[in-house]
């Protein structure tokens, strides 16, 4: 049976619903040898505030820190005694350090496993595998993992339970350091029972709760605390009893579980495109006028606006050569609690998706048909391209071991399928070269009329080629945002209480599949709108007014979505809490709702100009909500703030300079941006019909 469009459309919907609305689930059962893990029991009832503890830590890890100069966990302290006030008029103290959890985020969150559990269950760091993406700090709720950032070849480093100790029978040494009972070690069955024991022998004097037995999936660091003080007062963080890694791993796994999803959508988008592809190819025999025809732009290449740019990207790359030579800490105000800033919030999440003109583009034409918008392609592929390049550059530039960065579609050994990370940069790794792919068609246009013959007979020959093997190519690109874009999402569900609730949902991964349609289409409105007015081109009013409809649309189904998801889970009254995050919820929605309002019942009158405005307030309020969620809404605790640094700025200036650059040099030389119809007419005769790309 053939496969129809509405066949394909219900295939996306599937694999998007797999992914985006994931099912009710608890924590992940414990595994057979959890009893047995390694585990310490912190009483701090016990606890004098003797410090003997930190100080057998400080000795046996070489901190050379200054004792009076401890104020926090750094990469030389792994371990420390903090003293608290209680609502009770009393004082409690808290020894700090790394929970070894049951089912660690940091370890689910690692791309290759640099973080994970040995063989007696205590989280620990490799740094042959580390990249130095800082991943698994966003993930941790007791933010523990501290990383150097002062210096350009950094180590991260955390409590990893004297593993040298261990593995000669001996405690760790802040166990064996204290005197007074205040930390016992053992296996967490073991330390359960004391636990209890001390708990039942003196009811009175304990808060009836162990700390860590159920909270966050359970920690192998075990707190008890004096009756009528909460775990809260002590400083410690207030969990449910499922681990931050068990829905993200949820969603993760329904949607690529034996990667059949993927795959089958793959095959049923590149049989529609072929199809949808084939009819065009009738249709233009039959109505050879039919053929769009593109032109290089040309003219003068450096001129001043050019000049200009070029100065913002040298700017750019100076900055870029003192963050490697001096380190993150000297050029960015990134910290252990803010470990991302603009870099990835702008340059990545925010760039790919201002970048996914092409594929929301791709959607319309190929998958719908729709090829009245076929004009729009091939330029919205080229930002596309752009866009995702310098937002790999920019992952580059802020991970912190680069060395160490060709192992992650290498080392598929040590690949740690639980991690949301790993598939985001495999899927936009091959998504770039795809990108790049779906330009190839302009390249060789140009080619087949040079002057050198090797140029000449190397689009002959490769473009049949690529003709034949586009509809897989544009099938791959459809599938692959659909993938990355939604999981974008899905990475800040690790962030868990960090994340205030107007952001942190389940339905993030749809959130932002949804947005990044809705940036693209708008994006490519503008682009256009800017083309036309820069290069005094006729303007694609009817064409994009056309658009307005589908922008609309995926706007209010995401607006629908928001709300909806904020009405289930009981959160609506945040929106009217009259704080900043509430004004915050409100700029963003008013940015993308009341576009979408106007488009689809007063497009048909809209205006140039309108339409721009329009489109630059969806592509301000998309470009919010996920500021928002990646850092303007990220709050790991009182007391730590993060603001870029001057180079941080300096590199993304630079970075959004290169790409104005790069367009303006391919649209200038290469067959991008449809003819004028006067030089359409002469170019008729000369220009082969269209591949089934539609790139070409």
């Amino acid at each position: 049976m053939p496969i129809s469009r509405r066949t394909a459309l219900k295939s996306l919907a599937l694999a998007g619903v797999s992914v985006t609305v994931p099912r009710r689930v608890r924590a992940r059962p414990a595994t057979e040898s959890t009893d047995e893990l390694v585990s310490v029991l912190y009483d701090s009832t016990r606890c004098v505030g003797c410090k003997d503890c930190v100080r057998g830590c400080r000795e046996v890890n070489g901190c050379t820190t200054p004792e009076d100069a401890i104020t926090d966990l750094s990469p030389d302290v792994l371990s420390i005694l903090t003293r608290h006030d209680c609502a009770d008029g009393g004082h409690a103290y808290l020894k700090t350090q790394c929970m070894h959890c049951v089912d660690p985020a940091c370890v689910s969150a690692c791309m290759l496993g640099a973080m994970h559990k040995d063989a007696q269950g205590a989280v620990v760091w490799n740094a042959d595998l580390c990249v130095g993406c800082r991943y698994c700090q966003i993930a941790c709720p007791y933010v523990v993992p501290r990383f150097e950032w002062d210096t350009p070849v950094p180590e991260l480093a955390k409590c990893q339970l004297c593993p040298e100790l261990r593995a000669q029978g001996k405690p760790p040494a802040c166990v064996a350091n204290c005197k007074r009972g205040a930390l016992v070690y053992g296996t967490r069955r073991d330390m359960l029972d004391v636990a209890h024991r001390r708990i039942a022998s003196d009811p009175d004097g304990y808060n009836p709760r162990v700390y860590g037995e159920f909270d966050g999936g359970g920690t192998q660091a075990l707190y008890l605390a004096r009756a009528g003080v909460s775990f809260a007062e002590m400083g410690l963080p207030e969990l449910g009893q499922a681990s931050v890694a068990a829905l993200p791993e949820k969603i993760q796994h329904t949607l690529y579980k034996g990667f059949v999803a993927p795959l089958a959508l793959f095959g049923t988008l590149a049989l529609v495109v072929r199809r949808n592809a084939r009819a065009a190819e009738r249709t233009d025999g039959a109505d050879a006028a039919s053929h769009e025809v593109s032109t290089p732009v040309g003219g003068r290449l450096f001129t001043w606006p050019f000049i200009t740019l070029g100065a913002l990207a040298l700017v750019g790359v100076l900055a870029v050569l003192w963050r490697f030579g001096a380190g993150l800490g000297a050029t960015t105000n990134l910290s252990d609690a803010y470990p991302m800033g603009l870099w990835i919030a702008f340059d990545v999440v925010t760039g790919t998706a201002l970048a996914c003109g092409g594929y929301a583009v791709a959607l319309l034409v190929y998958l719908l048909n729709k090829g009245k918008y076929h004009p729009l392609v091939r330029a919205a592929v080229v930002t596309s391209a752009l866009g995702y390049t310098l937002g790999g550059i920019s992952v580059l530039i802020d991970i912190g071991r680069p060395w160490n960065f060709y192992k992650i579609p290498l080392y598929f050994w040590d690949w740690n399928f639980n991690s949301i990370l790993l598939e985001v940069a495999l899927c936009i790794m091959i998504y770039i070269m795809v990108l790049w792919i779906e330009v190839a068609p302009a390249f060789l246009d140009r080619w087949r009329t040079s002057q050198r013959l090797a140029l000449r007979r190397t689009a002959l020959a490769l473009t049949p080629r690529l003709e034949r093997a586009m509809p897989w190519v544009i099938a791959l690109g459809m599938v692959l945002p659909t993938m990355h874009q939604s999981s974008l999402g899905s990475l800040m569900m690790l962030a868990g209480q960090k994340l205030h609730p107007l952001w942190h949902t389940p339905l993030l991964p749809a959130l932002f599949l949804i947005s990044c349609v809705a940036m693209g289409y708008a994006i490519v409105t503008v682009e256009s709108m800017l083309s036309a007015r820069v290069f005094k081109r006729p303007a694609e009013t009817r064409m994009l007014r056309a658009l307005g409809a589908p922008i609309a649309v995926v706007l209010l189904a995401y607006g629908v979505l928001r709300i909806g998801d904020l009405v289930y889970r009981g959160r609506l009254g945040l929106i009217l809490a009259g704080d900043f995050y509430s004004g915050l919820f409100a700029v963003e929605m008013a940015l993308l709702l009341v576009p979408a309002l106007l488009l689809l019942f007063r497009r048909r009158g809209a205006g140039p100009l309108r339409l721009a405005l329009g489109a630059v307030a969806v592509v301000l309020g998309g470009a919010l909500y996920r500021f928002s969620t990646y850092l303007i809404a990220f709050n790991p605790g009182a007391g730590y703030s993060y603001f870029p640094a001057l180079p941080e700025f300096a590199v993304t200036v630079g970075l959004v300079a290169a790409e104005i650059m790069g367009y303006l040099v391919i649209v200038k030389y290469f067959p991008i941006l449809r003819a004028h119809p006067a030089a359409a007419v002469q170019l008729q005769a000369t220009v082969a019909p269209h591949a089934p790309a539609g790139v070409a």
